[in-house]
């Protein structure tokens, strides 16, 4: 079932989100889960889990060992919670993927 998480991080750099994004990718590539993110806003990551093999626990642990000095939030949003969200920003990119991928 697919799962869906908010991260935040308080600290970050352009390394630890090229690293992060490297094990997002590994997660795909070696399981092929198809996991997808979005990154627009500093600090916050959407990661969505089609397979639902993820968990939040998991996520925060991997996150940890690449953040390693930042606090590190995990929200997993189950099944059967709605894709109510309201934003603003380039329409074409930044929200396209909102719109195609952040559905419960």
């Amino acid at each position: 079932m697919k799962k869906r998480f908010i991260v935040s991080i308080n600290a970050t750099s352009t390394s630890q989100d090229a690293a992060f994004i490297l094990y997002l990718r590994t997660l795909k590539n070696t399981h092929g889960w198809g996991i997808g993110w979005w990154h627009w806003l500093t600090g916050t990551w959407l990661i969505s889990d089609p397979s639902g093999h993820l968990a939040a626990t998991s996520l925060r642990d991997s996150v940890k060992l690449i953040y390693t000095s930042a606090h590190v939030l995990v929200f997993e949003l189950p099944a059967g919670i709605g894709d109510s969200w309201a934003a603003f920003g380039p329409k074409n990119t930044m929200l396209k993927w909102l719109e195609e991928n952040w559905k419960a």
